[in-house]
């Protein structure tokens, strides 16, 4: 009888540890899969396995492009006579050296080498753009640097054809080499300034989830932080929860039902009242400090008809600007440019009136590394123009390059117009209207600024800050 007793007793104190084990194990997998960004369905929160990633990301970074003491040791012990991408894994190296070796793979094809010397590796470095060309050749092992395939700064056509078919060298020969007195140049190709940021690592490395219009304005900035994180448990992320929320349940889950939930509550474990007239205002000042967060001109004490009259009737306060193509001065030569691109990634004939072109041209900014050398070569031969100016102006005043530049596109090869008669028709009107100084109006949104239309007054209200 003792013995069955202790058994019983013995059985079930190992099913709640099991069962404790199995619900902590659970919690530990819901929350691995909430940490993501809160517009793909997560809290906000990154994994701690994402983020130690990034930071083996910059380790080997920094073994593959610093000149440290501590690369210089890494280097002649593990890659003296073999490319670090080369190596084989083994267990007897050090703890630093596995690590690198476990994230070289997802991090090394994100490092692109500018040609200067040559002194990267032909088959293990990322200097073309797609990653490592070892795949196409069998004998890889040994070091093998890009200058043994350049002769005064111009690629060797016969020792490339003996390596690569003919398609690749011809994309070779566009690849430009720069300066034979510097090392190659790294990029880390996830950022436009190519220097390494771990964010930028993160994001690279990681797996991006789905976006979701729910989630972007339930996560808003302005919200409080209790209001998102509450409600994060019916945006499909099944965070803590065992099924899937459906659409319904997260619009039922809302400040409303929240308030009603706390007002029972209140009743239940504190004997106090439930009251309508307190949801009511409890939700109305949550709603209107949420607004009052984002446009601070509305007061926050107004009655509840007046702010609804404002949030139904509440239009966007536009700015209208005349503006116009303007000549040039007495003696002097006035050039106006521009482009356009149909779709996202289609044919494009560049960017011109762009503010953000004009300061790279002007060295306010910097371009991004993919168009530097574009940038550079517009300024090498902008120095033989003494006296010149570049500045930006608007889009509004540019329409007859805008109009060159559309009718441009659909017309694939070089015309060159010489009066006039040969400028397409709608071109010919907009050459007319600059001539004449006919202005254009250029609208703008007015930051934080709203107008209503009162129909019992017939007048506007405007509501600047």
């Amino acid at each position: 009888m003792v013995k069955e007793m202790v058994s019983s007793n013995l059985r079930e104190g190992l099913s709640k540890v099991t069962q404790s084990r199995l619900v902590s194990s659970l919690l530990l997998l819901k929350c691995y899969q909430g940490c993501s960004i809160s517009y793909e369905g997560g809290i906000g929160v990154r994994s701690l396995q994402e983020i130690t990633e990034s930071f083996s990301a910059k380790l080997w970074w920094t073994f593959r492009t610093a000149e440290s003491l501590w690369t210089k040791f890494m280097k002649a012990k593990y890659s003296m006579r073999i490319h670090p991408m080369a190596r084989k894994w083994n267990y007897t190296h050090s703890h630093t050296w596995r690590r690198l070796m476990k994230i070289r793979d997802k991090v090394d094809h994100l490092i692109h080498w500018k040609i200067n010397k040559g002194n990267s590796n032909i088959w293990w470095d990322n200097w073309m753009g797609t990653g490592k060309l070892a795949r196409l050749n069998t004998n890889t092992s040994i070091n093998s640097p890009l200058h043994h395939y350049i002769h005064h700064k111009e690629w060797d056509m016969n020792k490339l054809l003996k390596v690569f078919p003919l398609e690749m060298v011809n994309n070779i020969q566009n690849i430009k080499i720069h300066s034979l007195d510097n090392s190659d140049l790294p990029i880390w190709t996830p950022t436009c300034d190519r220097k390494f940021t771990c964010k930028s690592a993160w994001n690279a490395m990681r797996e991006a989830n789905l976006t979701s219009l729910v989630n972007k304005k339930m996560w808003h900035k302005k919200c409080h932080s209790k209001s998102p994180f509450s409600s994060g448990d019916c945006s499909g992320t099944e965070l803590l929860f065992g099924h899937q929320e459906t659409q319904e349940h997260l619009f039922h889950d809302s400040m409303i039902s929240k308030d009603i939930w706390k007002e029972r509550c209140k009743s239940r474990f504190e004997d106090i009242k439930m009251s309508k007239a307190r949801v009511i205002s409890n939700t109305y000042q949550q709603m209107v400090l949420l607004v009052h967060k984002q446009f601070n001109t509305i007061n926050p004490f107004m009655h509840w008809s007046n702010f609804m009259e404002i949030t139904e009737q509440a239009k966007p306060l536009f700015k209208t600007t005349a503006v116009k193509w303007n000549f040039p001065g007495l003696g002097t030569l006035k050039l106006n440019s521009d482009g356009c691109s149909k779709g996202n990634l289609g044919p494009s004939g560049g960017e011109s009136d762009s503010k953000l072109l004009v300061e790279w041209i002007t060295g306010k900014s910097k371009p991004p590394w993919s168009l530097m050398d574009m940038v550079e070569l517009i300024q090498h031969n902008l120095e033989s123009i003494q006296d010149k100016t570049i500045h930006h102006i608007y889009r509004e005043c540019n329409k007859l390059a805008d109009s060159l530049a559309n009718w441009g596109l659909s017309h694939r090869h070089t015309i060159w117009m010489n009066n006039f008669q040969e400028l397409p028709r709608e071109t010919r009107g907009e050459l007319k209207v600059d001539k004449m100084q006919i202005p254009s109006f250029r609208n703008s949104i007015v930051k934080n600024s709203f107008y209503m239309y009162r129909s019992m007054y017939r007048n506007f209200l405007f509501d600047v800050p």
